[in-house]
């Protein structure tokens, strides 16, 4: 409670009259006595002595009369040029500010003087001036419209349910003071809530505040703030020495009287108080407040003084009154109270004052501010508090690098180190290993927020080492204290400082860190290089082996780098290896000849190239690809220094493949076969070339197998091409017909047609046929072929009779049909256009609508409803459908 804000001037010591309450105009203090008698005192500051106030009494025999009993109440409307009052006499008067004569009494509903009053409050709102006043247990509301009149006119009364004690404008509503209850009521509509009930001890205050739209009531010693509908306003209460007897408000500062003190309250959330200042003055009855509330006051302007107060700021100031004496407290210049409080390090009294202050005139600077956020962060960094030091911190546009420079290693060493009065108490602290890792978990969020984004483009110097030193804190603080985190920091764009960066993550031994680090800056070549050295190092279990470095290839494009580094790789596992190909976009030639540079063995080489291929065919159209895996397939084959079990394991590829692959070219490849073996896959590529009498010879004659003969003739078998359908002809003539040296084979030849007599034209079959077969041989054949013929006919007759019954049935319904009777009545009109039908040639529809011959445009549409009889007879197979 150190800070000075307000400093007191006494005026008058001692006044004849007594004092009952006081406002003020301009310079004039209005002091209204309890002898009825209105003192007008000019107040100036002594520019001479400049430690004091000369109050000069005015008007003094022109008052005496403003009233014949004691002045309760004072509020002065400058706009209007009037004063309002309660005197004595318990009714409200208006008087001119010009000469203090009385204007207007205040009336009720039917005219007559409103007695018995006892408290008002004026608000203007819009240009509208309303006016609440409490006589005994009633509410009057007046109101004044100055572009209408310039006398108050009357507008509501209400009941109320005891006595106010004070009264307040809250926006739309009066807040009224109780014995027991603070309460709302409305002013122009009939509705009101209770605010707080119960005993409110001796004193009941309200006072409204413009600025924030809040209003102080006084409950139980305490002030609390509610806004204007009644709903708490702050998380704190502001806690009063004793009872207030009297309240002011000189913005941002609560003053209360109190029996032998004032105490001056900074309105601001805080559980550790809002009093800053108490001031001794025993006595104290009256604070100068008009119960005026402006919600159309703008912010004024900063009056200028030639010869203003080096500290004071003597046009803001406020008035206070005892019995019979009469005091100013002026307010000190915020300037002034701001470095008071730092020079007391109060940091964050002088911060709170300058958040209330900043939407007012009496705003300090920006650069003032944020001086003392640096301060608070750096004396709260320097006593350990980090996270709240960070906070401040990041309310203000320091370089960052002055921030981090306070944590040691934390700053790029190629930068300088940026000094504060606090820097080397900081270090000292930090040099305790737990304090150092506390300050760099709180620097953390600092470093995020003030990041420079890494997309922006086209920075400046200043902000490309601004943007190089924060990243690469970050990295650092990440490492000490969240080590998880360090990978997708680091995976993600950056600009931390390259070497400061590869010596931190070594050092912490994070090498798949390191490699993700390398990759996000293109540094691919030094990545490879660290994979190859920690492929068979203990250092990294994460990286050791083969396949980090196939992954890493997979994923890069550069293939240069691809080729010199997965030479390694496919000396080490040749077949793994084959993966790092797999997303490449080289040649499949420039590949196999890259094989070939490779020191293994041709047997390895050979099967790398074959594996390598198979994957390329999977997703190649390429003949040639397709045509040079079929060939390695063979060469395979035909080594004699291959193993017969690796033989044995590709042999059946290369048939699988022949069978499915669509894009070799078997022209080419019928001449790498040898004549004396490989009989299946020769007759593969000649059926490929629809030369399949020679595909089935070599299933019968060269292999013996009939059964692969008939199995090949099925699959030809009912494609497009005419020989396809004489396939099994082929075959049967094969039989008969053998190459010198064969017997013919007339056994296999009926079994053929045995087994596929329906697939076979028998006419022909049998005129191949050597004449003296006997007929015992085709019994069976001959047997399944009458059997067919007679199912077939049978077939025929049914389709035929179920035709013949349709046919009669679609007769019987068009004779139905024909002989319909449609009746043309005198008034039937065509619904097309219009006119009377009569005896004009007509055309009926089947669902009974009639139009005239000429107007009809469809046959089968309905020109009235739009039905499509055709689609209908359609849809419902040849029968329309029953009418809708």
């Amino acid at each position: 409670m150190s800070q000075k804000a307000l400093q007191l001037f006494p005026l008058v010591e001692s006044l004849k009259n007594t004092v009952s309450c006081l406002t003020t105009l301009g310079d004039k203090l209005l002091v209204g006595t309890t002898e009825g008698t209105l003192l007008v005192f000019n107040i100036e500051f002594d520019q001479n002595d400049k430690r004091k106030f000369i109050c000069n009494l005015s008007f003094d025999e022109t008052i005496k009369s403003f009233s014949r009993k004691p002045i309760h109440q004072l509020c002065v409307i400058k706009d209007l040029n009037q004063l309002i009052s309660i005197s004595g006499d318990e009714n409200i008067k208006i008087h001119s500010l010009d000469n203090f004569k009385e204007m207007q009494s205040l009336a009720g509903r039917k005219g007559a003087i409103v007695k018995g009053c006892n408290l008002f409050a004026v608000k203007k709102q819009k240009g509208i001036y309303m006016l609440g006043a409490t006589a005994k247990k009633r509410l009057y509301v007046f109101r004044l419209n100055p572009s209408e009149s310039k006398y108050w006119t009357f507008v509501e009364e209400y009941a109320l349910p005891d006595t106010p004690r004070c009264i307040t404008w809250s926006g739309e509503w009066l807040c009224l003071g109780y014995k027991k209850q603070y309460t709302l009521i409305h002013a122009t509509e009939a509705k009101s809530k209770i605010l707080f009930s119960g005993n409110v001890q001796n004193s009941t205050l309200c006072m409204a505040m413009p600025k924030s739209k809040e209003v102080i009531v006084v409950r139980d010693g305490i002030g609390i703030c509610l806004d204007f509908d009644g709903h708490p306003a702050r998380s704190y209460g502001l806690q009063w020495g004793e009872v207030p007897s009297c309240m002011g408000f000189l913005n941002p500062y609560i003053i209360v009287g109190l029996q032998n003190n004032v105490e001056i309250h900074l309105l601001r959330e805080s559980e550790n108080g809002t009093l800053i200042q108490s001031i001794p003055i025993p006595g104290i009855t009256k604070i100068s407040h008009d119960n005026y509330l402006d919600m159309d006051k703008e912010e004024e302007k900063e009056e200028r003084n030639e010869l203003k107060h080096s500290e004071l700021d003597i046009h803001n100031r406020i008035f206070i009154a005892g019995l019979h004496k009469l005091y100013v407290l002026c307010m000190r210049y915020f300037e002034a109270q701001v470095n008071t409080l730092l020079q007391n390090k109060q940091y964050k009294d002088a911060l709170d004052l300058c958040e209330i202050l900043k939407d007012t005139r009496f705003k300090l600077p920006d650069h003032s501010v944020e001086s003392i956020y640096l301060e608070y962060a750096f004396y709260l960094m320097a006593r350990g508090d980090f996270k709240k030091a960070m906070s401040y911190f990041a309310n203000t546009n320091v370089d960052p690098r002055f921030v981090i420079s306070q944590i040691p290693n934390l700053l790029n060493s190629s930068m300088n180190s940026f000094m504060h009065m606090e820097t080397e108490r900081i270090k000292n602290l930090l040099s305790d290993e737990i304090k150092y890792k506390e300050a760099l978990k709180a620097i953390i969020p600092f470093l995020t927020h003030r990041r420079i984004p890494a997309e922006k483009k086209d920075l400046t110097e200043t902000e490309k080492e601004i943007s190089e030193a924060v990243d690469t804190a970050m990295l650092k603080a990440y490492l000490a204290t969240c080590e998880q985190l360090v990978h997708a920091f680091v995976r993600m764009p950056n600009r931390c400082n390259v070497t400061e960066t590869e010596e931190a993550l070594k050092e912490a031994k994070k090498y798949y860190e390191l490699i993700t680090f390398y990759k996000s800056k293109g540094m691919h070549e030094q990545s490879l290089e660290l994979l190859k050295r920690l492929s068979n190092s203990s250092e990294s279990e994460q990286l050791q082996g083969i396949q980090p470095t196939i992954d890493y290839l997979s994923e890069i494009k550069d293939d240069d780098l691809l080729l010199k580094y997965a030479g390694w790789v496919l000396l080490k596992e040749p077949m793994n290896g084959l993966k790092i190909f797999d997303k490449s976009n080289l040649p499949a030639e420039e590949i196999l000849e890259y094989f070939d540079t490779l020191k293994l063995s041709d047997a390895t080489k050979l099967q790398m190239k074959i594996a390598f291929l198979e994957n390329i065919v999977k997703k190649s159209q390429e003949p040639e690809t397709h045509n040079q895996l079929i060939l390695l397939y063979l060469q395979i084959i035909r080594q004699n220094a291959v193993e017969e079990s690796i033989k044995d394991s590709i042999r059946p590829k290369l048939k699988e493949f022949l069978i499915k692959s669509q894009y070799y070219t078997p022209e080419k490849l019928l001449s790498k076969l040898p004549f004396d073996e490989m009989y299946e896959e020769r007759a593969i590529l000649l059926s490929r070339i629809n030369r399949h009498a020679q595909a089935l010879s070599i299933y019968v004659h060269k292999m013996k197998r009939p059964d692969l003969a008939e199995k090949y003739c099925s699959q030809i078998y009912g494609t497009n091409n005419e020989e396809s359908k004489n396939i099994f002809i082929t075959l049967v003539q094969l039989y008969l017909n053998p190459p010198n040296g064969e017997e013919v084979n007339i056994p296999q030849a009926i079994k053929t047609l045995e087994n596929n007599y329906e697939k076979i034209n028998s006419i022909q079959a049998l005129r191949l046929l050597p004449p003296d077969i006997p007929v015992q041989m085709l019994a069976n054949y001959y047997d399944k072929l009458f059997k067919k013929f007679t199912e077939r006919r049978r077939d025929l007759q049914v389709i035929k009779n179920l035709m013949k019954s349709e046919n009669l049935q679609i007769q019987a319904e068009y004779i139905k049909d024909r002989s319909k009777v449609m009746c043309i009545k005198p008034n039937r009109r065509c619904p097309v256009c219009k006119r009377k039908i009569e005896n004009k040639v007509f055309r009926w529809y089947p669902n009974g609508t009639v139009c005239h011959y000429i107007c009809w445009k469809d046959n089968h549409v309905d020109p009235k409803t739009g039905r499509n009889f055709l689609l209908e007879y359609k849809l419902f197979k040849g029968k329309y459908p029953s009418k809708r």
